[in-house]
């Protein structure tokens, strides 16, 4: 990977002027050690991301095939809640005087 780095076409790009001092990337001035931690740190951040994005996609899917999914049979118990008597019947007594008559 670092022979990519260090490669013409990818020096040309400035990217390697931007980041080096005297031709050497930052990752190589660190000790081993040091850079093995810091390429691990990296490769869990990218399989996080990847993790995430997966579990977005998931996500997406399981809330659209939620939303297309049909209603419960009539067997179960549904979410509207059913037609009560005190919905049909006036609140005050007074209210039910005042209604005009059906003259059908």
């Amino acid at each position: 990977m670092s022979k990519f780095l260090a490669s013409p076409a990818f020096a040309s790009s400035g990217v390697l002027r931007l980041f080096s001092q005297k031709g050497e990337l930052p990752i190589e001035r660190l000790d081993p050690g040091s850079r093995a931690t810091v390429l691990v740190g990296f490769a869990i951040l990218l399989l996080l991301l990847v993790f995430l994005l997966a579990f977005i996609v998931l996500a997406g899917r399981w809330a659209r095939h939620y939303a297309r999914s049909s209603p419960p049979p009539s067997g179960k118990q549904s979410s509207v809640p059913p037609a009560d008597d005190w919905a049909k019947k006036p609140l005050f007594e007074h209210d039910a005087d005042d209604k005009p008559e059906d003259t059908s």
